[in-house]
């Protein structure tokens, strides 16, 4: 094994501190694009794909702590995963994922792992997460992969367990630094389908600004969902859409 690979934790102040910049940027906003598909188990169908975006923006009231804030929304569109045309409702309008009017999520650094702790939702469905305790670190000469897995359980099916796993990629390529990352869950199907699990997964890419990422993903903003054109401007902001 390469000596600069490091799994189960291995986090240091400077990596901390290089995600932060990765995953939620330096204070102004930023943009992950991403692209990616909805596959049934067993079957193999892919009956969806999925083009959305998180926004985000870093919140860090004491910067000398391993500790930081992302206040972020987020949103997909479904599409047909044949022709990439926008799938529609009964009534005709566009079926897309509309439940993250905010995302806020601490981040911190504790025992060479990355801790995070998220909240979303408002009232009696505020759903308040931690995780973290399996984050992995892995470098290569160029590269760096954050791995942040996540588990937790839906409502429906009888709160069948679900799993996310995000891989953080920071690519250095001569003077420039790239953020991507791989996403891959798997989800008991939703209440409209015949039981059994989905398997979905993306790729994102960030953008450091909102007019760079791809014009169909910001023609659906300007014309479905003027909200999601930018973060949520402070705390408060995310406190009053919990209520």
């Amino acid at each position: 094994m390469d000596k600069e690979r490091l799994l189960a934790g291995g986090f240091t102040r400077d990596d901390f501190e290089r995600f932060v910049n990765l995953r939620f940027g330096a204070g102004d906003p930023v943009y992950w694009y991403g692209w990616g598909g909805n596959t049934t188990f067993p079957g193999e169908k892919m009956f969806a794909r999925k083009e959305g975006c998180e926004m985000g923006r870093l919140y860090r009231p004491e910067p000398d702590k391993a500790e930081a804030f992302l206040l972020a929304r987020k949103l997909f569109v479904y599409l047909d995963p044949q022709t990439g045309e926008i799938l529609t409702m009964p009534d005709g309008s566009p079926m897309w994922v509309k439940d993250f009017t905010y995302q806020y999520f601490r981040i911190r650094l504790k025992n060479s792992f990355l801790i995070f702790y998220s909240e979303q939702g408002s009232g009696d469905e505020l759903t308040k997460l931690t995780s973290g305790h399996n984050s992995e670190i892995q470098k290569f000469d160029g590269m760096t992969i954050y791995t942040t897995p996540v588990q937790y359980q839906l409502p429906w099916r009888g709160n069948e367990p679900t799993w996310e796993t995000y891989n953080w990629i920071e690519r250095q390529d001569r003077d420039q630094v790239h953020y991507d990352c791989v996403w891959h869950g798997d989800f008991p199907t939703p209440p409209n389908m015949p039981p059994g699990r989905v398997s979905m997964n993306a790729y994102y890419h960030r953008y450091d600004f909102y007019g760079d990422m791809p014009e169909t993903i910001r023609t659906f903003i300007e014309e479905h969902a003027p909200l999601w054109k930018k973060p949520p401007e402070s705390l408060d902001e995310i406190r009053e859409l919990q209520k």
